[in-house]
């Protein structure tokens, strides 16, 4: 039953992302990845990349979720400034580039906002074929309609993730805030479905 068990979790769980693989080795997605990342830090200051331990260390595991990890979706979280949207952003320019994929990027609070509205963009950002979805933990997590209550951000990574859709999202909560505001099951449902990289380290702005 141990080894059903098992299987059946892989088979569930470790959808490939890339149909026709990924070409690219873990060390060289990682150089490519660290390259658009200092490029978005130029883009964004005109400054020169800080490298610290922390942040090659997750500029390593993201290039490893993007080409050969399994999870569908990555959450980077951790305080304001320290690197978690950039990295995303560098992750959307590497698959730009090597994969002709566009991620979309939207912020949770404006996602709900065009829930509430049934705004096509909203539609658009279940559908998108890579989706980041930034900042979330500053929208309201639930919403009422017609006098039900709806959570748009939480059921927008559910039905992403029903569906085999990608998914980046950043935060500023921690695990423990992160229980507290959604809940134990959703809290526990998402450490299952994502993959999880923190930023511990000091602001950079």
């Amino acid at each position: 039953m141990g080894q059903f068990m098992a299987r059946l979790r892989s088979s569930i769980s470790m959808t490939p992302r890339f149909s026709d693989g990924w070409r690219y080795s873990p060390e060289e997605t990682a150089a490519m990845v660290r390259a658009a990342y200092e490029h978005r830090v130029f883009v964004k200051g005109g400054g020169t990349f800080k490298s610290t331990p922390e942040i090659e260390d997750n500029i390593r595991k993201a290039a490893q979720w993007l080409g050969h990890g399994r999870s569908l979706g990555l959450v980077l979280n951790g305080g304001l400034g320290n690197g978690k949207t950039t990295l995303a952003k560098a992750l959307g320019d590497t698959l730009r580039i090597l994969r002709n994929i566009y991620p979309e990027m939207v912020a949770a609070q404006d996602y709900v906002r065009w829930y509430q509205r049934e705004d096509e963009r909203a539609d658009s950002a279940m559908r998108s074929k890579f989706l980041m979805l930034d900042d979330i933990g500053t929208e309201a997590v639930s919403v009422k309609s017609y006098g039900t209550e709806y959570t748009p951000v939480i059921e927008l990574l559910y039905k992403r993730y029903d569906t085999d859709k990608p998914t980046i999202v950043t935060t500023n909560l921690t695990r423990e805030q992160f229980y507290k505001t959604y809940g134990p099951r959703v809290a526990d449902r998402m450490k299952q479905m994502y993959s999880w990289l923190s930023f511990n380290g000091e602001s950079f702005r």
